[in-house]
């Protein structure tokens, strides 16, 4: 079982290799309950689904975004290793090297997720091949990967408790 205290060094460890295509509305506020989703992108032809109440992610600050996790695409496969470089009980560094793999033939542009941990300083350190962005309590790339391709990135991360 995964840790719910950010500071045990097993926090966050596992790893998974699909990635979601997620649906993300800007400061939108919904009634409780399911969500019906209609979409009609190009190259994909139209789809309908219901999105369970249990699967909807909101933050409560108010000008957080509704996320809705759709479906798996299966031409994505993702990749992440964590190191911890060190750790004495008061600072933890961790370096993250993620990848996504496209074995598609069309480009996609994807957003690669970190959770952060609860802590009272954090650094983010060597971070290419670009900086990520914090969004609350993550970090996001956004990686372009054409088909047939693998784009990475990758950064350290020190955290005070």
């Amino acid at each position: 079982m995964t840790s719910t205290d950010s500071q045990d060094v097993m926090w966050g460890h596992e790893s998974v290799q699909a990635v979601w295509v997620w649906l993300e509305l800007a400061k939108l506020r919904l009634a409780p309950g399911p969500v019906h989703v209609h979409l009609d992108l190009p190259g994909e032809g139209v789809r309908d689904l219901d999105v369970p109440q249990a699967s909807r992610k909101q933050d409560d600050t108010p000008d957080a975004p509704l996320r809705l996790p759709l479906w798996v695409d299966e031409a994505l496969r993702g990749s992440r290793q964590r190191l911890v470089e060190y750790n004495d009980g008061s600072t933890l560094t961790e370096r993250y090297v993620l990848a996504v793999v496209n074995t598609g033939e069309v480009a996609r542009e994807v957003w690669v997720e970190e959770p952060v941990r609860k802590a009272q300083r954090r650094r983010l350190e060597r971070a290419w091949p670009k900086k990520p962005v914090i969004d609350h309590d993550r970090l996001r790339t956004k990686l372009d990967v054409k088909g047939g391709h693998a784009e990475r990135t990758g950064y350290t991360l020190s955290y005070d408790f």
